[in-house]
């Protein structure tokens, strides 16, 4: 069932994937214990689906499952696919205008992968655009929630940590690579952008929108979508 709803997915047949998810997890647990990893995959699957589909609430309630069981799983908390999960029912909160909600996730999912960190020498268990990106989410809820100087505070994170990875020698391993690192840094340029406008900063507004557009414009040349804006 997870094969043909993977395959649905893939052509773009969602309320088709669904329903095979749905039986996927139905005939998971009634063979498996409720933690099982297929059980907490079944769960993300149609979680994931339902987020596609716009059923926020729906999405919300199997994520959350999934992690909760997941936690039961590994008996810690301390994992990376953890904090994916509270990064994951963040953005789902951001997208129901839950800012605290999201806010409160985002730090969690911080607070573990900066664990993880302080404990991992080689830094392979985490990576590092995973926490770059959790300071970008935690900035933009921070932002909602009218805390400019922490909001700041996290995007500026972001921003740093992006442009470290952009130097690295993996980023340009290929093109694909180096886009994303680009983008990533052109994504917290325009973040930044928004907030001073917010605060009525236009000239550092203006500075940071400057720059998100000639990074695009790096990219994709005159054709950039954003220079359409």
């Amino acid at each position: 069932r997870t094969e043909w709803g993977v395959m649905l997915h893939q052509h773009q047949d969602l309320h088709g994937a669904l329903q095979q998810f749905l039986l996927a997890l139905q005939k998971r647990q009634e063979a498996y214990p409720s933690h099982h990893p297929h059980i907490v995959a079944s769960h993300f699957h149609v979680g994931a689906i339902y987020r596609q589909l716009g059923n926020l609430q729906q999405a919300l309630e199997h994520i959350q499952t999934a992690l909760t069981l997941q936690i039961q799983d590994l008996g810690h908390s301390h994992h990376p696919r953890i904090a994916a999960g509270y990064n994951t029912i963040g953005t789902i909160h951001l997208q129901m205008r839950n800012y605290h909600d999201a806010k409160t996730n985002y730090e969690m999912a911080l607070n573990i992968l900066k664990e993880l960190q302080a404990s991992s020498s080689n830094h392979k268990e985490f990576d590092d655009d995973d926490v770059a990106g959790t300071h970008h989410n935690l900035g933009v809820s921070f932002k909602y929630l009218q805390d400019f100087d922490s909001a700041k505070q996290h995007l500026q994170a972001a921003l740093t940590i992006r442009k470290r990875l952009q130097q690295r020698p993996q980023a340009h391993a290929s093109q694909g690579n180096s886009m994303t690192a680009t983008a990533n840094v052109a994504a917290s340029h325009y973040a930044l952008g928004q907030l001073w406008a917010d605060v009525g900063n236009f000239p550092m507004a203006l500075s940071e929108f400057q720059s998100a557009l000639d990074l695009h414009e790096h990219m994709y040349g005159t054709e950039s979508p954003m220079a359409a804006e």
